[in-house]
């Protein structure tokens, strides 16, 4: 489990100290990226593959000496996965019919795919090193950790067909022809939802050239990866890819993929790409 206030609050309190005896005014500053980056998961029944994202941020980097320094600030992402489903793939679950019957509730696609899309509000601490130099152009790296906080998590799901069947043990009978109660075959099927995902701790890397472009003016253009240390993903209430509408299939609900055990692994934060970012001092 994240502490989220601890971390943040002795991270704040460890800056300012250091404010206090800076030998260098701090920076701020406005960055943009933009990379691959999405929810990295195995899969069991189909595959998965990240998206292009983007990142917009407001940075304070407080300097010890003309070396080194601490950096923080606020910054939003968005995170974009693209998943997939092995055609003929049958998923199950446990429902009761309208009638008090229990009935293995079977679940078939083709064509599925499924879009994941995720904002989130990271606070990033990183430790800064930048080469010193009387001129224009310095190397600079960075390295750290990155809080990442759920914003927004939706989905998106379409199949070429869906056909869902119920098999009644009881009676060794397997309804597969009953639209009427939920049963039978749709095509292009589509259904939208929201996700629930834990804070994120990531590992932070990025590197590339610091440039003067004045006094108090710098200009950062650099390459960064960020890697998940923790499981993401929660524990859903609902245990099957659709829900069941005794009504009609149409009105069936997509839960999405996470809401189905067993078919994804745990789910973590991998971004890369890059970054530009442009500073400024107060004198």
């Amino acid at each position: 489990m994240v502490r989220l206030p601890g971390i943040v609050c002795c991270s704040m309190l460890m800056l300012f100290a250091i404010q206090q005896t800076s030998a260098q005014s701090p920076e701020f500053s406005f960055s943009a990226g933009a990379g691959i980056s999405g929810l990295k998961y195995a899969m069991n029944q189909g595959s998965s593959i990240l998206q292009p994202g983007f990142r917009a941020a407001f940075g304070y980097t407080w300097f010890i000496n003309n070396k080194w320094g601490l950096s923080t600030g606020m910054e939003l992402s968005y995170y974009h996965t693209k998943a997939s489903l092995t055609n003929g793939e049958v998923f199950t679950s446990n429902i009761t019919d309208t009638d008090g019957e229990g009935f293995e509730h079977r679940v078939q696609t083709k064509g599925y795919q499924e879009q994941q899309k995720l904002y989130a509000l990271n606070i990033p601490l990183l430790v800064q090193f930048h080469t010193p130099s009387a001129k224009n152009t310095q190397w600079y790296a960075k390295g750290g950790l990155k809080i990442s906080i759920p914003v927004s998590a939706t989905y998106a799901v379409q199949a070429d067909e869906l056909t869902a069947t119920g098999y009644y043990p009881n009676l060794n009978l397997e309804i597969t022809d009953l639209p009427a109660h939920g049963f039978g075959s749709q095509v292009n099927w589509k259904g939208s939802g929201h996700y629930s995902f834990n804070p994120s701790v990531s590992l932070v890397a990025e590197t590339g050239a610091r440039f003067r472009t004045g006094n108090t003016r710098v200009l950062y253009a650099g390459a960064f990866i960020e890697y998940g240390l923790n499981n993401i993903k929660q524990e859903q209430d609902i245990s099957s890819l659709i829900s069941y509408n005794y009504a009609t299939l149409a009105n069936s609900k997509a839960n999405g993929i996470f809401s189905v055990p067993a078919v994804t692994g745990n789910i973590r934060l991998l971004s890369y790409g890059i970054r530009i970012s442009y500073s400024f001092t107060g004198r």
